[in-house]
């Protein structure tokens, strides 16, 4: 474990690193071309699956795993304790990712959110409804409306426009439009879209994805960690593997505080580890045990784990607990497998196929980057959108 974490050997000295990883899974990196216990593996599964694959290192592409900063992967993790953490770039948001999006789509309808430009305004005032679809904008955003069908207006690469269905507010209505940009989760897009070519269709059949399950704890106060002398955990029986606490952001006005008397909320990060398995059947089994529970099997878990590790240093759950959130996502991650990234035996590889698109019909998902994260969507949206607009 500890030479695994040193992270000093180089086992290839070729120059298409990236291709030779993406050739291999996580565990056979590990153990085959490194010679590791199976125990270390063992030990970075649940990692591998929390941080962003939701499977096992057998499943898990050993590219996937550089693009996570993992060992023997050569993309080394070096901490500087002279710098501050604040400089560090790990930031959050009240609202996830809402902070990011409430910005651009005030830029894009100004009226959309009321009051002015400043980071706060942004961030905590009422968002304006009524002015996110009307025909005077530039862009339009049309909210309680489902698309349930979009096919092209006859053949693909001689239609003009395409054929979107949708539902809103129960009804079902229909537009034309001059190009499409997919932007949802491919397991949902690839059933929406009737007239997909073979080959996207067959891409996407390649589109593993795996559930996670995060739990947001209301503490009224974290004395009990204060006196443990820490702010993230991470266990090896039990429920769940990980938690953190997190520094309020700084807002400028309205800053929170940051001290143990107060309330603060814990994040519990819940892995379903199923090595052994195929890919495929390790995202099913992790979601049939995501929606087998209810509310009172997660809570009872949850209250026994935190008695056992925090009832000696003052926490008592009945008294301490404000209330419990779970975020029980069924396909949050993308499972790339080896080969996901760069193909194999000289094929395309499946997110390459499916960013070629097709007609009038554009990608642009975080899946196609192998790595499901808000930047990531960005990305992908960004370049779908000025690949449509080439088409208006």
């Amino acid at each position: 474990m500890n030479r695994a974490f040193e992270d000093l050997e180089d086992k290839y000295e070729g120059e298409d690193l990236d291709r030779w990883l993406d050739s291999m899974s996580y565990k056979d990196l590990l153990e085959k071309v490194y010679g590791y216990s199976p125990k270390v593996t063992e030990y970075f599964d649940p990692i591998i699956a929390i941080s962003m694959g939701g499977v096992g290192c057998d499943a898990y592409s050993a590219y996937s795993a550089r693009e996570l900063e993992m060992p023997c992967t050569r993309a080394r993790y070096v901490y500087d304790s002279s710098i501050d953490e604040v400089e560090m770039g790990a930031l959050s948001f009240p609202g996830g990712n809402a902070g990011s999006f409430r910005h651009i789509v005030k830029y894009l309808i100004p009226e959309s959110i009321t009051g002015g430009k400043t980071f706060e305004d942004i961030l905590f005032n009422p968002i304006n409804f009524a002015a996110l679809d009307r025909p005077s904008n530039a862009i339009s955003i049309r909210l309680n409306s489902t698309a349930i069908d979009i096919s092209h207006a006859g053949p693909a690469d001689t239609a003009k426009h395409v054929n979107v269905s949708y539902q809103e507010n129960g009804v079902v209505k229909s537009i034309k439009a001059k190009t499409v940009v997919s932007a949802i989760g491919g397991w949902v897009g690839r059933n929406i879209i009737k007239d997909l070519p073979p080959a996207i269709s067959e891409a996407y059949k390649e589109f593993h994805h795996s559930p996670i399950l995060v739990v947001n704890v209301a503490v009224r106060h974290w004395r009990f960690l204060d006196k443990l002398g820490i702010s993230s955990a991470r266990w090896f029986e039990g429920f769940g593997n990980f938690f953190s606490i997190r520094r309020p952001m700084d807002t400028g006005e309205k800053n929170q505080p940051f001290e143990p008397n107060k309330p603060a909320v814990m994040t519990f990060y819940v892995p379903f580890n199923n090595p052994g398995h195929a890919i495929a059947a390790q995202g099913a089994l992790g979601r049939a045990e995501l929606l087998s529970k209810s509310y009172r099997d997660y809570e009872k878990e949850i209250v026994q784990q935190m008695t056992h590790m925090f009832a000696d240093y003052g926490f008592n759950a009945q008294r301490d607990i404000a209330g419990i959130v779970l975020n029980r996502w069924g396909h949050a991650y993308i499972s790339p497998q080896p080969g996901f990234h760069f193909g194999k035996d000289g094929s395309d590889s499946p997110k390459d196929i499916v960013k070629k698109a097709y007609g009038r019909i554009q990608f642009g998902h975080s899946e196609l980057d192998g790595y499901m994260s808000h930047t990531n969507a960005l990305t992908e949206g960004s370049r779908a959108a000025i690949a449509a607009m080439k088409l208006l």
